[in-house]
């Protein structure tokens, strides 16, 4: 799946984010690593060293449609669904089950 070259970042700034884009983040309140997408990722495994595989905290959904998380690679077993214009942490069980992809849906 197509995506734009991952923003990973250990000290960026809170909810750094491309514009028209969705970014996930490695802690709560848009801090530590994250990635800008476009697209989406169907296996955050295979994308920024991995660093965000099962590890997305916090969101910002800038990119003008909604998003759906999943917690298996290949956009399997949706968990939840970000609407455009959100920005904040996740909830603990969408935490606990961990985002392995994500996309638009």
């Amino acid at each position: 799946m197509a995506f734009t070259a991952p923003a990973a970042h250990t000290q960026a700034r809170a909810w750094a984010c491309d514009p028209w884009a969705f970014c996930g983040y490695y802690f709560n309140g848009g801090e530590g690593a994250h990635l800008s997408l476009k697209r989406g990722a169907s296996d955050l495994l295979e994308v920024a060293q991995g660093r965000l595989s099962d590890h997305v905290w916090s969101v910002k959904n800038i990119s003008g449609r909604t998003w759906c998380l999943y917690s298996r690679p290949q956009y399997q077993d949706e968990i939840t669904k970000i609407l455009d214009g959100y920005i904040g942490d996740l909830d603990q069980w969408v935490k606990d089950r961990g985002v392995r992809s994500l996309r638009a849906c």
